[in-house]
């Protein structure tokens, strides 16, 4: 005797399908399905519910230690050099104090009896004078306490 499985015999898969009208609601749980939608959006609730309880107490354990903790004192500023809050203000204050010590009369060294005197003065005295030029340009570190000590050897008068 030779038997078929339905896999292999598509006549016989044909015959145990019910096809006589009957409802095809036999592998679909619509209570089941249901339940499980249901179930899904009370869990996403909850889920929610706890998040928002969670925070509060976050934020109110926040506040009380901010309300515990000692006020903020002041800090010191930080040492020099620190950074330019008014750059261009710094710029022309600076642009006026040198303006200021090129048009002034004044000790650069009283004890050494070096001086400054101002610019226009000092170019007429050299014209006037015919005082020793130099051919190279000076190679200086801090233009405000440059001195030549050159040219104190050329003016036998000792002119600064």
């Amino acid at each position: 005797m030779h038997t078929h499985s339905p896999k292999q015999d598509p006549q016989l898969r044909v015959q145990d399908h019910p096809t006589s009208g009957q409802q095809f609601d036999h592998d679909v749980h619509v209570k089941i399905s249901l339940g499980f939608g249901i179930g899904i959006v009370l869990a996403s609730v909850l889920t929610m519910i706890g998040m928002w309880i969670w925070l509060n107490q976050y934020l109110n354990r926040e506040a009380l230690l901010e309300a515990d903790r000692a006020p903020r004192v002041e800090q010191a500023p930080p040492p020099e050099p620190r950074l330019q809050i008014h750059p261009e203000q710094d710029l022309q204050a600076f642009v006026l104090e040198q303006n200021a010590h090129l048009e002034s009369y004044g000790w650069t060294e009283q004890s050494q009896d070096y001086g400054h005197i101002a610019i226009e003065d000092a170019m007429k005295l050299v014209v006037e004078q015919r005082l020793p030029v130099r051919n190279q340009p000076r190679q200086w570190e801090n233009p405000l306490l440059w001195r030549d000590h050159s040219l104190l050897h050329a003016n036998p008068g000792g002119g600064h």
